[in-house]
């Protein structure tokens, strides 16, 4: 930007959440409502090897459109990309329930990190499934 000035992003007037953390608050009711609209029922519950394999490939998809995310050459277009990602931290989200392992990832608080730190939990939880090669 010119002139020096702070990005919208990250700095905030007086009164107004900064637009990082709107996205975030966005972002975390997605995933709520997601979450909501497939509850996790005890008799149509999907095994934990299911779901840890639910979380491989959908990881294995995101990472498919790592080149450009925007513009005429995205390979994924961003409602796809969106949609796979809530899907992704669904999968993310019932495994840790399945298995015991605390998360964050429906805070309002940054997802990345956060979602890291499951990723590396469910591994060490499941290792044969979490290393095991995309079917």
């Amino acid at each position: 930007m010119a002139g020096g000035s702070t990005s919208s992003c990250q700095a905030s007037r007086a009164g107004q959440p900064d637009v990082g953390t709107g996205l975030l608050s966005i972002y975390s009711e997605l995933l709520k409502l997601a979450l909501a609209e497939q509850p996790l029922g005890e008799e149509s519950a999907p095994s934990v090897s299911d779901l840890v394999r639910s979380v491989m490939v959908l990881r294995a998809r995101l990472g498919a459109g790592a080149g450009p995310t925007v513009g005429a050459e995205a390979e994924v277009p961003a409602p796809q990309r969106l949609a796979d990602q809530i899907a992704y931290d669904v999968a993310l989200v019932r495994a840790c329930e399945r298995l015991g392992i605390s998360h964050r990832l429906t805070g309002d608080g940054p997802v990345a990190p956060e979602r890291e730190r499951v990723e590396r939990a469910l591994a060490d939880a499941w290792p044969a499934e979490a290393s095991a090669p995309d079917p």
